[in-house]
């Protein structure tokens, strides 16, 4: 290897990548979460691996059913998984380095530089770009609306959430944790209906029953969200 070349997860590491990225978009989050500890703890010294296991950690933090230390312990986790891959000295060359440095933003809360990761992505022609777009931009509306950085600001990051879902919807349409952004964005622009509808759409992309809890408490995040809109 001539210290140039392009670091490429092995055909293990990919079949595992399809296995685990199908399960989790399934909506079983928590075989998912099993299946990445599971061929974490087979394969200590993979990058892949302790990537894989950092993302579904944190993914199921995410999950309100669990107790709130437990939820704490798996972002902590992340957190530090997610930075080691991060900081490690093979990253720059890399296949996944995009989505690590994605994942890394995410779990530390760095919303801004997720934003400009998939800015430069879609300028590079990697339309996956968008997906970051996103989420960076349905974040950082929420934030400026919570801070009290005004609605008209607000609805300028709400509406880049918008544009990029739609555009990232064209590359991958069944991807289903795109919509919980989607839905904050829309939210944030006044359409609490289209915003809850946006959420249970998630459902059908997982091809799973809607649970009533997550949606009631989502439910409850639009209304916070129309009511700071004043």
């Amino acid at each position: 290897m001539n210290g140039k070349e392009t670091i490429k997860i092995t055909e293990e590491e990919r079949a595992f990548r399809d296995l685990n990225r199908a399960t989790y978009n399934s909506g079983r989050m928590a075989e998912a979460y099993a299946q990445a500890a599971e061929f974490y703890a087979a394969h200590p010294g993979s990058l892949y691996a302790r990537f894989a296991f950092a993302v579904m950690s944190g993914d199921y933090s995410e999950d309100a059913s669990l107790p709130e230390a437990r939820r704490k312990e798996l972002l902590a986790e992340a957190q530090r998984l997610s930075r080691e891959v991060y900081e490690s000295p093979e990253m720059p060359r890399w296949e996944l380095a995009t989505a690590a440095r994605n994942e890394y933003f995410w779990f530390h809360g760095l919303h801004a530089e997720q934003y400009a990761l998939g800015e430069a992505r879609v300028a590079a022609g990697e339309p996956r770009g968008y997906y970051s777009m996103c989420v960076g931009a349905a974040c950082l509306a929420g934030k400026t609306l919570r801070e009290g950085g005004g609605r008209a600001a607000a609805e300028i990051w709400a509406a880049r959430a918008v544009r990029a879902f739609h555009e990232f919807e064209k590359l991958d349409p069944a991807w289903f944790n795109i919509n919980p952004f989607y839905a904050r964005a829309l939210a944030i622009l006044g359409d609490g209906p289209g915003a809850l509808a946006a959420f249970r759409d998630m459902y059908r992309k997982q091809k799973a029953p809607v649970k009533e809890a997550e949606l009631a408490r989502f439910h409850a995040e639009i209304e916070e969200l129309l009511a700071l809109r004043g």
